[in-house]
């Protein structure tokens, strides 16, 4: 079973944080785009992170990708795939204990699904866990030969099973493996290339940086009061799933998340420039972004264990901009205003 996370969490991050020799795992791919290079590039396919200003980007947009033309919803299966395996890579990383290896092989049972035995119950909620993990970070992240290996039963492969591929689903062996060729698919897999995703998901930081993008709207201009209110909250993302918490008790977030009397955060404009940022913006969607450092939630543990329960890993999020940058579109190119953090 595992051992405190806690305990090993905060070490880690101690350590890591104070290594000159760190450097981060990411290699930029033109503009707005980050790769976690694969460790296998025959057998792996590299990560591709839409990023902001060389960090991560979490929340609703739409950047330029150079040297890519892509329709919005390919952007957003790629964001989606992008999303889930980072999550399960960061799963892995944070687990004080790797996936048992003898066990997951011994209880599949070559229908996608692990046995239970009497007395395992503990273990097998856990096996389980990889399991799905494991399953579904292999249906995205394989490369088309090798998932031809793992995944079809013939070459090339049919219809059925391709449609496990970049879906977070598959069947070991192909669609139509019988049991016993499914075992010994998922066997060969556990033994050449688990020990990849592991080493992995260890380059990744266990208290990333990255950028939080919200939408919003422009109210009404409050000629009383002189400025425009625009209403944030502390963003959740796809990317790491994020609680906000740390960010409710900051000043810049408090009031309209607590006190709904208050309709939003005044930014202060002279009616001269406030008709043209009106006449400016006319009606479109506007987005915020602010940068901040994500720690592992405290709802991400089992409370007396301290296990890490891989289906409730949540993110605190710490503030660590100077200003809430305001800009028309998803895009983030066309800034309005800065909102000052106090």
């Amino acid at each position: 079973m595992y051992k405190s996370l806690l305990s090993a969490l905060f070490t880690f991050s101690l350590l890591y944080f104070t290594s000159p020799a760190y450097a981060s795992p990411f290699i930029k791919q033109g503009n707005n785009l980050l790769v976690l290079p694969s460790p296998d590039k025959a057998t792996i396919k590299d990560l591709p992170i839409v990023a902001y200003r060389g960090l991560p980007l979490i929340g609703t947009h739409f950047l330029q990708l150079e040297g890519q033309s892509l329709t919005r919803q390919q952007y957003a299966k790629m964001q989606g795939n992008s999303a889930f395996v980072f999550s399960s890579l960061m799963k892995i990383k944070l687990a004080s204990a790797p996936p048992n290896k003898k066990r997951l092989k011994e209880n599949f049972n070559g229908k996608q699904q692990l046995t239970i035995n009497q007395g395992m119950a503990g273990d097998i909620l856990e096996d389980r866990q990889w399991y799905a993990l494991i399953t579904k970070l292999a249906a995205i992240t394989l490369t088309d030969k090798a998932y031809a290996k793992y995944m079809c039963k013939t070459s090339p492969c049919t219809k059925n099973d391709l449609k496990g591929k970049n879906q977070k689903f598959m069947y070991w062996g192909g669609f139509r493996a019988n049991q016993f060729a499914a075992r010994r698919t998922f066997f060969s897999f556990i033994d050449d290339e688990l020990d990849n995703y592991l080493a992995w998901a260890k380059q990744l930081d266990a208290q990333p940086e990255v950028y939080m993008v919200g939408k919003t709207q422009l109210s009404l201009y409050q000629f009383d009061q002189g400025g425009f209110a625009v209403r944030l909250s502390p963003v959740g993302g796809s990317l790491l799933p994020t609680t906000g918490e740390n960010l409710r008790h900051h000043p810049l977030f408090t009031a309209f998340i607590k006190d709904t009397r208050i309709p939003g955060v005044l930014v202060k404009v002279d009616e001269h420039n406030a008709e043209k940022i009106v006449e400016r913006v006319r009606g479109k969607q506007l987005f915020y972004i602010y940068k901040a450092k994500l720690s592992v939630a405290e709802q991400s543990y089992d409370l007396q264990t301290k296990q890490l329960i891989f289906n409730r890993l949540l993110f605190d999020q710490t503030i660590t901009s100077d200003v809430v940058e305001v800009f028309v579109g998803p895009e983030l190119q066309d800034k309005l205003f800065d909102i000052p953090v106090h």
